[in-house]
């Protein structure tokens, strides 16, 4: 009897299980337009869009001791939420007077709400917001005297318990 476990929500892995002793060879079909497949025990899979997916998996015994066994279980998969951050000033800044500000028009997958947003800079930096607003605007400051380009990685968790996480490499530079 196959199972699974994980966030059924677009972009997480999910743990798919076999739970069937004896048997050696496993195939796994996701039901997915990418038509996904599997020959491990128990394999992870990401899904890239939502919807229901009917998921098989057929068991061998390559000893000949025991049936094939074929079964079939279904899949939802709900939306994750959408991540819409955009720089408000300029890219480039001295140190000296660096203040990066943006705005964050992030979105719930639909039908839901933003339970969390947590942005985190690569200078060590990070901004939580717990039930953020709608849409906000808000400012950081790179304390690194040393300068030079800095990531900028956002993620988001909705009430579905749906996270997506973008990560925007060298979105900012300070100056030394």
């Amino acid at each position: 009897n196959p199972k699974y476990s994980g966030a059924e929500c677009v972009g997480a892995a999910i743990s798919f299980t076999a739970n069937a002793p004896g048997y050696d060879t496993y195939a796994w079909e996701f039901g997915d337009p990418a038509g996904g497949t599997s020959s491990q025990r128990d394999p992870m899979y990401t899904y890239a869009s939502a919807g229901t997916y009917t998921v098989k998996l057929k068991a061998t015994d390559s000893k000949g001791f025991l049936p094939d066994c074929s079964k079939d279980i279904s899949v939802t998969i709900k939306p994750s939420p959408t991540v819409d951050m955009t720089l408000l000033n300029q890219p480039a800044q001295c140190f000296e007077t660096n203040k990066f500000c943006f705005a964050d028009s992030s979105l719930p997958a639909p039908g839901s709400s933003l339970v969390r947003t947590t942005v985190l800079f690569s200078d060590g930096g990070l901004i939580e917001v717990i039930n953020p607003p709608a849409t906000r605007e808000f400012c950081y400051e790179i304390k690194d005297p040393k300068g030079g380009y800095f990531d900028v990685t956002v993620e988001l968790e909705d009430a579905n318990g749906c996270v997506t996480k973008v990560k925007f490499p060298k979105m900012i530079r300070v100056w030394p």
